[in-house]
C-alpha cells in the first residue's frame, strides 16, 4: 500500500532499514505506525517511488512507541525483526506467519497471538539491559515451530487473564529459557518438544485465583536437561506427568508451594539421567 504521507520518524526508519542501522527516536518524535513497519517488513510499496529496500541486518528499532496492531497473520517475513525497549499499544498477531528472526528485548506489549507461527531462527522475548520484556496478556505460541532458542530470560508475563504463556504442542529447535522470569498465570508446556535444555533457574511462577496447577508440561519432551533450581519458585502444582527427559531433571533448592496438596507430579515420567531433589544451602 502507498501511504499518502509519512512522518519524519517513519522516513528515518526507511533510511535506517536500507543501511542496516538502528532506528532511534528524536526529541518529541511521533509514534511509528505498525502498518508502516508491516509494509516495510513485507517489502510492500510505501511511497510512490517504489518498494523500500531492507538491509540483510533487518529492521532494527530502539525505544519506539508503536501505534496499532502489528499484524503478520499468514504472512512470510524474510527480514529479521529486532525491537529493543519498544512500547506497543496493541498486541502482535503472528498466527500462522513465517518469520526469519524475532527479537523483542525489553519491549512492552499487551499480548502476542503466535498460534502455529514458524520462526526460522530464535524467538527472543527477553530482558534488555534496562528493563524486562513485559506482556500483561497471554503469549500464545500453541503449535509454534521455532528453529532456534525461545527465550523469556528475565521477562514478566501475565497478570491479566488466567494464562501467562501457552506453548502447548510447540517445537523448539534449541533450548527454552524461563530463567529469572516472573509468570503470573498458568504456564502451559503440554506436549512441547524442546530439542535442547529447559532453563528455569530463578523463575517465579504464581497462578492467582486458587488454581491448582501453575506449570503443566504433560507429555513434554526435553532433549537435554531440565534445570528448575537456584531460586526456582512455584506456587501451585508443577505437573510433568508422562514427560520425557533425555537428560536430568534438577530441582535442587527449588521452592514448591502446594496450596491444594500436590507440589510436583512425575507420574509416568521418564528421566534419562539424574533426578536432583537436594536442598541447597
Amino acid at each position: 500500500m502507498v501511504f499518502e504521507s509519512l512522518t519524519e520518524g517513519e522516513r528515518r526508519l526507511l533510511a535506517a532499514a536500507a543501511k542496516g542501522e538502528v532506528w532511534k527516536p528524536d526529541a518529541g518524535g511521533q509514534p511509528l505506525r505498525a502498518s508502516v513497519i508491516r509494509a516495510l517488513a513485507l517489502n510492500e510499496t510505501l511511497v510512490a517511488s517504489g518498494p523500500s529496500p531492507v538491509h540483510a541486518k533487518g529492521i532494527r528499532i530502539d525505544r519506539a512507541e508503536i501505534d496499532g496492531v502489528l499484524d503478520f497473520e499468514s504472512a512470510s517475513v524474510q527480514t529479521p525483526l529486532w525491537f529493543t525497549d519498544c512500547d506497543f499499544n496493541a498486541g502482535l498477531i503472528l498466527r500462522q506467519a513465517k518469520l526469519a528472526h524475532l527479537a523483542m528485548h525489553g519491549c512492552k506489549v499487551p499480548g502476542i497471538d503466535g498460534h502455529r507461527v514458524v520462526i526460522q531462527g530464535p524467538c527472543l522475548l527477553s530482558r534488555s539491559s534496562s528493563r524486562p520484556f513485559l506482556a500483561e496478556g497471554t503469549v500464545n505460541l500453541t503449535g509454534a515451530r521455532i528453529a532456534g532458542e525461545l527465550s523469556f530470560l528475565g521477562s514478566e508475563l501475565g497478570g491479566r487473564g488466567p494464562v501467562a504463556l501457552d506453548a502447548n504442542g510447540a517445537e523448539i529447535g534449541a533450548s527454552l529459557f524461563l530463567r529469572h522470569g516472573r509468570f503470573t498465570g498458568l504456564v502451559d508446556l503440554t506436549r512441547i518438544h524442546v530439542h535442547g535444555n529447559l532453563h528455569a533457574q530463578g523463575a517465579e511462577l504464581d497462578h492467582p485465583g486458587n488454581e491448582k496447577v501453575v506449570l503443566i508440561a504433560r507429555g513434554a519432551r526435553i532433549g537435554g536437561d531440565a534445570f528448575l533450581r537456584h531460586g526456582f519458585e512455584a506456587t501451585g502444582m508443577v505437573d510433568f506427568t508422562r514427560a520425557e527427559f533425555s537428560g536430568g531433571l534438577l530441582l535442587d533448592g527449588a521452592i514448591l508451594h502446594a496450596p491444594h496438596g500436590t507440589a510436583l507430579s512425575l507420574n509416568q515420567a521418564r528421566i534419562g539421567a539424574a533426578l536432583g531433589l537436594s536442598q541447597e544451602g
